[in-house]
């Protein structure tokens, strides 16, 4: 059952589950709650049929994710900001859809997404399911290698729990196009690059997402769920020498075979150029810088 609320009901505010800071959601104008989700809203251009539909989404999703990750790594409530659209256009600035550190979702609007806010929600979940269940995360995100590791994790989980998705960065084309295009092109970012250097993640989007969902996905292939499980849940600090410790093979071994199998997926896609020059010219990546070796690494 959904519920809506607005700043004439805020003294209930505080009875609301998941509003962890009452004084954070003040400023948003009402909310909309079911069984795992609150959320707020307080756009102009929101309206409450857009925030019932994200509701409605983000509890489908939420039973894929408790399905693949477990009952023991999902969280109860969740709590999701409806923000305003995604470009300022005073500043010029894009926000981007993110989880804060008390594992809350800001969703932004985006212009051409299905439906409003759509972007990026099962990716999102993911990073909230492991802040909110996971404590060793929060001693973790300055180590190098963290970042590599929580993206790749989420956007793999994402593509498992929500295959049909049509936002960034398949825009509904399989994962195998999309980096075997990276490959082809010579526009593919060496791994270890993302491993070691997380702060090219903002301009490389195009790049480092799918690629390192292909890795965690070969992983996962080659592997078995539980060992990425480790991998993903780790108990060490983060370094490279948890890849020898978890799949008995060096870092730098498994993305040789990592590359191989990428390219034998690629290669054996029924219709592969086809599909590759239709991400390339009907999707918004032909919009999209592609970082450059010798320029940004």
């Amino acid at each position: 059952m959904f519920s809506i609320v607005t700043l004439a009901n805020v003294a209930n505010v505080a009875n609301v589950a998941n509003v962890a800071n009452v004084a954070n959601v003040l400023k948003y104008n009402s909310f909309e709650s079911s069984a795992h989700f609150t959320v707020h809203f307080n756009s102009p251009e929101t309206s409450v049929a857009e925030a019932k539909a994200i509701t409605v989404a983000a509890e489908a999703e939420y039973e894929n994710l408790v399905s693949f990750l477990g009952n023991e790594r999902s969280p109860k409530e969740i709590t999701i900001f409806l923000e305003g659209p995604a470009f300022n256009s005073k500043t010029k600035v894009f926000s981007y859809p993110s989880a804060d550190k008390k594992g809350q979702v800001h969703l932004y609007r985006f212009p051409g997404e299905a439906f409003a806010y759509s972007e990026a929600i099962a990716h999102e979940l993911v990073h909230v399911f492991r802040t909110i269940t996971w404590p060793a995360k929060s001693g973790q995100s300055d180590v190098p290698g963290f970042g590599f590791i929580e993206e790749g994790f989420a956007e793999f989980v994402s593509i498992q729990t929500a295959p049909k998705f049509k936002g960034f960065v398949r825009y509904g084309f399989p994962l195998e196009i999309v980096v075997g295009f990276l490959i082809e092109d010579q526009k593919e970012i060496p791994l270890g690059i993302l491993f070691d250097r997380h702060e090219l993640n903002p301009k490389c989007v195009a790049q480092a997402y799918p690629l390192r969902a292909s890795f965690f996905q070969y992983l996962f292939e080659t592997y078995g769920q539980e060992k990425v499980f480790q991998l993903a849940y780790y108990e060490k600090t983060i370094s490279k020498d948890l890849f020898s410790d978890i799949f008995t093979k060096s870092f730098d071994s498994l993305l040789v075979e990592w590359r191989r199998y990428a390219l034998e997926k690629y290669n054996n896609y029924p219709e592969n150029k086809k599909l590759k020059k239709a991400y390339l010219e009907t999707t918004p990546i032909s919009r999209f810088q592609f970082c450059k070796v010798g320029t940004d690494w």
